[in-house]
């Protein structure tokens, strides 16, 4: 079905029945077993069954609707593909083959797909030339939860910003807005740079109007946000995000090992509001757009806006969500 046209698509009647199928993508390096950061760790945390080519169980026909719940995990395109996966994201593409071979499979066996991804660094890459990929799949068959960590594409913004041709991962991923199933994207960036020559700008695509989309800076520096929860804040920050995420959008999770609490979680961030650490991150983006964090003042009242929904969700606040009101922001001029 991968190579049908859009047509043959729009003519199979929407299914009844609908299974989840939650994509799991490590940054370049990144390993599922033994995992490396967080992306291993919510992989092994899913209750689904394993149908990718390298952590799957082998068998010889797979009857999808034995299960309502699978999952394909990925390790980094560093050490699937080597140098050229470390250096240019090769293997990327194969990874998406995949997932659509595994989606298609799925569709034909009667069923509509709900895909959950979550995707660091040049896996965040990954998950955005899914959703291009899948741009044409209705939404009566496929529907895309996307969560992005730090989405990477491993070129520098002057190289991307001259690309007439389209060479560049970040060209080819910056406007993914013709996808016709992206239901929600949640993109998470830890505020602190990596120096220029690590090639670590991350990128801000542009979405269908129709998809909701919070853009959130974080604590923490790229993968070192996600490391184990009990590693240091950042890391607990994100675990709390990811897993909130994961579960919002069905993907079912074995209880929180790190057993992280919402008060104990408005604690530490009402203690980060004090710190003054200002920082500035350039980005890829089709609008000049930079990652801050700002010097507390007495309007910073939150972390970022999952800080804000956190203490809406226990009625600890009253006004309207302002971005000025963060410590930690997204800025586009």
């Amino acid at each position: 079905m991968g190579s049908t046209n859009s047509q043959l698509l729009e003519d199979i009647p929407e299914p009844t029945t609908e299974v989840t199928l939650s994509v799991f993508w490590c940054g370049t390096a990144g390993r599922i077993r033994p995992p490396t950061t967080q992306i291993g760790m919510f992989s092994k945390l899913c209750r689904s069954e394993e149908i990718s080519k390298q952590y799957g169980q082998k068998v010889e026909t797979r009857e999808f609707g034995a299960s309502k719940h699978y999952k394909i995990s990925f390790d980094g395109c560093g050490n699937t593909n080597g140098t050229t996966g470390t250096l240019f994201g090769a293997g990327l593409s194969t990874q998406c083959d995949e997932v659509v071979e595994n989606l298609d499979k799925i569709i034909a066996a009667g069923h509509k797909v709900k895909i959950n991804c979550l995707g660091l660094s040049r896996g965040g890459m990954g998950v955005l030339m899914l959703v291009k990929r899948l741009a044409r799949y209705p939404p009566t068959l496929v529907t895309m939860n996307c969560l992005l960590f730090d989405p990477v594409p491993g070129n520098l913004i002057t190289s991307s910003s001259l690309d007439l041709f389209n060479q560049t991962l970040a060209s080819q991923c910056m406007d993914v807005s013709s996808s016709r199933n992206l239901a929600n994207v949640l993109a998470i960036y830890p505020h602190i740079p990596l120096p220029d020559f690590a090639f670590h700008a991350p990128i801000l695509s542009k979405y269908p109007p129709s998809t909701k989309v919070e853009e959130i800076v974080s604590l923490g520096c790229h993968q070192g946000a996600l490391y184990h929860p009990e590693d240091n804040v950042p890391s607990l920050i994100s675990f709390s995000m990811i897993r909130a995420f994961l579960l919002a959008h069905e993907t079912p999770l074995a209880l929180d090992p790190a057993g992280i609490k919402d008060k104990q979680l408005l604690e530490t961030l009402k203690l980060e509001l004090k710190h003054n650490e200002p920082t500035t991150r350039f980005t890829h983006s089709y609008v000049h757009t930079i990652i801050e964090r700002v010097i507390p003042n007495n309007d910073i009242k939150y972390l970022n806006y999952y800080h804000y929904t956190l203490k809406a969700k226990h009625n600890l606040l009253s006004e309207p969500f302002d971005e000025s009101s963060c410590l930690l922001r997204i800025i586009r001029s």
